[in-house]
C-alpha cells in the first residue's frame, strides 16, 4: 500500500468546483453527475485501503460515521443533479445543493486527515 494520502492529493478540490458550478449552470448537470462518480470511486478506493488496517474502535466509528455522512451527501446530490438533467423540478434550492456540495468537502477535508494520520504511522490504541 502505498500513502492512503495519495489517494486525496490533487483529486478532491477540483471536483468539488465543479459540483459547485453544476449548481449554478443547469448545462453541467451531466458534468456534475459524473464528478459525482470519480468522487464516489475515491472514496471507495480509500475505504479499501483503510479494510482492513488495525485501527481502534474510535478510529474506525469516526470512519464509519464519515462514510455514512458522505453517502447522504451523494444521495442529495444526485436527486438534484439528475433533476436538472432531466428537466424536473429540483428537490431543494441551490442553496441548500451548495451546502451538500459543502458538507461533502468538510467530509472530504476529514478523510484526507484521516489518511495523513495513517501515513504518518497510526498506532492503534489499547
Amino acid at each position: 500500500m502505498g500513502k492512503l494520502d495519495d489517494i486525496f492529493s490533487g483529486k478532491i478540490c477540483s471536483r468539488i468546483d465543479n459540483l459547485y458550478y453544476g449548481v449554478d449552470d443547469a448545462s453541467r448537470a451531466n458534468e456534475s453527475l459524473r464528478v459525482l462518480d470519480d468522487i464516489q470511486g475515491i472514496l471507495q478506493e480509500f475505504r479499501m485501503e483503510t479494510n482492513g488496517l488495525e485501527l481502534d474502535k474510535s478510529f474506525n466509528i469516526q470512519l464509519a460515521t464519515q462514510f455514512k455522512n458522505a453517502a447522504a451527501q451523494f444521495i442529495h446530490l444526485e436527486e438534484f443533479y439528475t433533476a436538472i438533467r432531466d428537466g424536473k423540478e429540483v428537490p431543494f434550492d441551490s442553496e441548500l445543493a451548495k451546502k451538500y456540495v459543502s458538507n461533502l468537502h468538510l467530509i472530504f477535508n476529514s478523510f484526507k486527515d484521516y489518511a495523513i494520520e495513517i501515513d504518518r504511522g497510526y498506532k492503534k490504541m489499547d
